[in-house]
C-alpha cells in the first residue's frame, strides 16, 4: 500500500501525466481509501486550473539572496539529509 508522503511526493508529476501506468493504480488505490490525499490532489488539481499550468509561466531568474532563502527554508522543511546545495 502506498504511503502518504509517497502520494503526495508524486502528485505533481501524476498531474503532468508523467507517472508510470502501475504508480497510477497505487495512487488510485490509496485516494480511495485516504480522504487527506485525496483533498490534497483536488486542491493542487484546483491551483492548476486557476494558474495554468508550470509552463506557461514566464520564467523570472531569481537574485542569489532570494535563492538562498528558498534553498535555507526547503532544507528546513525537509531535514538534515537533503541534498539541495546542488546547481540544476
Amino acid at each position: 500500500m502506498m504511503s502518504c508522503d509517497e502520494f503526495t511526493s508524486l502528485v505533481t508529476e501524476y498531474l503532468d501525466g508523467r507517472v508510470p501506468h502501475g504508480k497510477k493504480i497505487g495512487m488510485w488505490m490509496h485516494r480511495l481509501m485516504c480522504v487527506r490525499c485525496r483533498n490534497y490532489l483536488r486542491q493542487m488539481q484546483e491551483i492548476l486550473d486557476f494558474v495554468g499550468t508550470y509552463d506557461e509561466a514566464p520564467e523570472v531568474p531569481l537574485d542569489q539572496g532570494t535563492r538562498r532563502e528558498l534553498l535555507d527554508r526547503f532544507k528546513e522543511r525537509h531535514g538534515p539529509g537533503c541534498d539541495c546545495e546542488h546547481d540544476h
